[in-house]
């Protein structure tokens, strides 16, 4: 422990042995940390395993208490250790959003909208946070937002799906981005005619413009995603012509092996993000052997409560899973479901990071000996084997 946090702990009369916990004040220190300001200690504390979501005496989590102290670092922390973005507090039922924009914190909704924050809540009063905005910028950034997404709402169901679709393999392009650059190429209001009429280089020049790149060229997206995502617009998603096919198999067939998940968005590739991709490719893998038992859609995620948790428990018999991304509060979703999360960056044949995966099957560490169900002398033995 840091001299300044543990100074930090005893000036606020918390305790240094035990310094999750609330002070003789009923404070918790997550929360006064987020409301000072101090990053430093929310990031010890977070590291501590402190819950994210305790509340004050008046109904407020630590992420309110980090916009109140206008801190983006606390707010990233507390987002990346699974706070919910949503609470709404219970006696006024204002979010953290809802107190940004009624408290002129510019940064703060943007960062927050950024990160999920849902601008449809509404407080007991039933007041959102548009209506409480106190200031023109704020005032523009839900407004312009809100506006997107009652367009989306009043989409025919299954144009709305293809947009959504198309998104999911846009990485860094939103609802109101893609939706202006369909305007622009293809005119208003969009049908089925005009979805059908948008052609690569339309939707790659679209995409390009919007960094400065007219040509499209350094987008950072890339070719086969654009085109992927054309398909989509076009209502071709029923069918991926290169998925891999699904073998035979049946518990018993491949002893000492582990069950694999994939993020994908096209064909046998590692190219999808935990929160968006299409489907999940699923193996059955040993030291030796693999084999694709099954293909998962995600499609329903989406009329899902909670997205994430929805994700997590398609892929509850898995106990390991690949994909190219994935934000601090699914990952600790996933892990609650005894899944490990490996970020793969780089698009990658998924036959070819499940080889390279069958390496760790020399030496298992503890977590992965465990689900090949190895006993605890055995898991023992190992680790101190990786330490020889």
């Amino acid at each position: 422990m840091k001299p300044e946090i543990r100074d930090w702990l005893q000036n606020n009369y918390f305790s240094v042995a035990r310094p999750v916990l609330k002070n003789s004040a009923d404070i918790y220190p997550l929360i006064l940390a987020s409301q000072q300001g101090r990053s430093d200690v929310v990031h010890f504390l977070i590291e501590q395993n402190a819950a994210p979501d305790v509340t004050d005496q008046y109904g407020n989590n630590a992420l309110w208490a980090a916009c109140y102290a206008d801190n983006s670092d606390c707010i990233d922390a507390l987002i990346d250790a699974g706070v919910d973005i949503n609470h709404q507090n219970s006696a006024s039922g204002a979010t953290a959003l809802i107190f940004a924009a009624s408290s002129g914190r510019e940064k703060v909704v943007e960062q927050l909208l950024a990160a999920g924050a849902d601008p449809t809540l509404k407080t007991h009063d039933d007041c959102t946070a548009l209506d409480l905005a106190s200031t023109r910028k704020i005032l523009k950034l839900l407004s312009h937002l809100l506006n997107q997404e009652i367009e989306m709402e009043a989409l025919p169901r299954e144009l709305a799906l293809r947009i959504a679709l198309a998104l999911r393999i846009l990485p860094g392009i939103d609802v109101p981005r893609l939706l202006e650059i369909l305007h622009e190429r293809v005119g208003s209001p969009l049908d089925d005619e005009k979805l059908k009429s948008i052609a690569v280089t339309n939707l790659k020049t679209g995409l390009g413009s919007l960094d400065g790149e007219e040509d499209g060229e350094d987008i950072g997206i890339g070719l086969a995603n654009i085109k992927l995502a054309v398909r989509y617009l076009w209502g071709d998603e029923a069918e991926d012509e290169d998925l891999p096919e699904i073998l035979l198999y049946k518990d018993g067939d491949m002893p000492d092996s582990i069950r694999v998940a994939i993020g994908s968005n096209s064909g046998a590739l590692i190219n999808g993000h935990f929160g968006s991709c299409i489907r999940f490719l699923v193996y059955q893998l040993s030291q030796h052997d693999y084999r694709l038992v099954d293909i998962r859609s995600t499609l329903e995620a989406d009329s899902s409560d909670d997205r994430n948790l929805f994700r997590a428990n398609l892929i509850k018999d898995c106990h390991v899973m690949f994909v190219q991304s994935i934000g601090g509060p699914a990952a600790a979703k996933v892990i609650r479901a005894d899944i490990y999360p490996i970020k793969v960056p780089d698009v990658t044949e998924a036959v070819d990071q499940l080889k390279e995966f069958q390496k760790v099957f020399d030496a298992p560490p503890p977590w992965f000996a465990k689900a090949l169900g190895r006993s605890a002398e055995e898991r023992v033995r190992f680790t101190h084997d990786e330490g020889c």
